[in-house]
């Protein structure tokens, strides 16, 4: 056994360096697969990680003449509507999250839905159980590259879905389920026997 020991230290080094989970940043483009016209988005050009909550006050808030452009001037006076305690900033793309969110919001229901790019579609994040019309309907659509993320309004849920029918009338769209109807009186009969993702794994 040696009789070595310590004698001092000369010298400690400690680095350290930011965990940033996948998170919302400052504006993003759409993605290139996403139609560019008439889609139904208002893609929200803030400069800070709020995108989250201004999309949210958008979509509560609907401008009429460039209602993506300045968020701070447009919705900064909403701003206290929302109940943000315990809501990281920026809003990670996490389903729990999302149901803490509607828990300090009761009045609101909120559906989180993502791009697929390889398929051209339209993917379930996060889909509320609020349902009837006594809610406030909030219809976002995040994007996602790399480490970041971006989150937008998504104003007309019928126009994003539009070519994924072959039907090229006016369609309804279930924001539950995102199955799509050419009839009213079959769309209206069907909301509420749908189940929506109620059975279905959401992912964390």
């Amino acid at each position: 056994m040696s009789d070595a020991y310590l004698d001092y230290i000369e010298e400690i080094s400690i680095e350290i360096s930011d965990f940033n989970p996948i998170g919302p940043t400052a504006h993003m483009p759409l993605p290139e697969t996403l139609p560019k016209c008439n889609n139904g988005i208002i893609n929200i050009q803030n400069n800070d990680d709020w995108c989250f909550g201004w999309s949210v006050l958008g979509a509560l808030h609907p401008v009429k003449v460039h209602p993506e452009r300045n968020p701070h001037q447009l919705y900064g006076s909403f701003v206290e509507e929302l109940n943000m305690e315990d809501i990281p900033i920026p809003v990670p793309v996490s389903t729990p999250v999302y149901k803490k969110f509607e828990e300090n919001n009761p009045e609101i229901s909120l559906c989180v839905y993502e791009w697929h790019n390889q398929n051209e579609c339209l993917e379930f994040r996060y889909v509320s159980e609020k349902r009837g019309k006594e809610y406030k309907q909030v219809n976002l659509l995040v994007i996602t590259e790399d480490d970041r993320s971006h989150y937008c309004i998504i104003k007309d849920l019928y126009k994003l879905v539009y070519n994924h029918s072959k039907h090229k009338g006016r369609k309804y769209i279930c924001r539950y389920c995102l199955h799509v109807y050419s009839s009213e009186k079959v769309y209206s009969e069907h909301l509420p026997k749908c189940k929506g993702l109620n059975n279905t794994f959401q992912r964390p």
